[in-house]
């Protein structure tokens, strides 16, 4: 699916025009409701035009695994795999971390995510063990599992739905 996407995508821009053809407008059709509708959504403008890239880029990526899990005969999607929800979290993780060392520096940034400051100093002896388990070993856990458990779930809604269907059409007639 990886080799399809990048060959569909390289097909539909390799003649970039200013009044596009079907499937440039296609690709830029979904390229601008990344953008607009996910991105600046949820990030802003100014936030969100550093992102765009990564985000479109796993937008893509999810859509053609999960696209690849309904194709008959395929019938497996690469999200549904522990594979590769567990490197998007990875990556996802990684640039959570280095936006945050870029924004506040390693010691503002340890300081703002260990220290919460509307935490009294007394709590600190029990919040800050708390705060680097969530921050270090939970975070790319939490977010590995649930796009797995949502790419799971939806197959199994699928595999549910076809099983019915199959027992109604051809055993419970009789």
């Amino acid at each position: 699916m990886a080799v399809a996407l990048i060959l569909i995508l390289w097909l539909a821009t390799r003649r970039a025009k200013l009044v596009p053809g079907r499937a440039q407008a296609a690709v830029e059709f979904v390229l601008d409701f990344v953008r607009v509708q996910i991105v600046e959504q949820i990030l802003g403008k100014v936030n969100g035009r550093r992102f765009t890239p990564m985000l479109t880029t796993i937008f893509f990526t999810i859509i053609a695994m999960n696209i690849s899990g309904v194709i008959p005969a395929l019938n497996i999607g690469g999200t549904s795999v522990v594979g590769l929800p567990l490197l998007l979290a990875l990556w996802v993780y990684v640039m959570y971390l280095a936006t945050g060392v870029r924004k506040h520096g390693v010691v503002g940034y340890l300081k703002t995510s260990l220290f919460p400051s509307s935490v009294p100093w007394y709590m600190y002896p029990i919040v800050t063990p708390i705060e680097i388990l969530q921050v270090f070993i939970l975070r790319p856990a939490t977010l590995a599992l649930r796009l797995l458990a949502n790419m799971l779930a939806g197959h199994l809604m699928l595999v549910l739905c076809f099983a019915g269907t199959n027992f109604l059409f051809f055993e419970g007639a009789a």
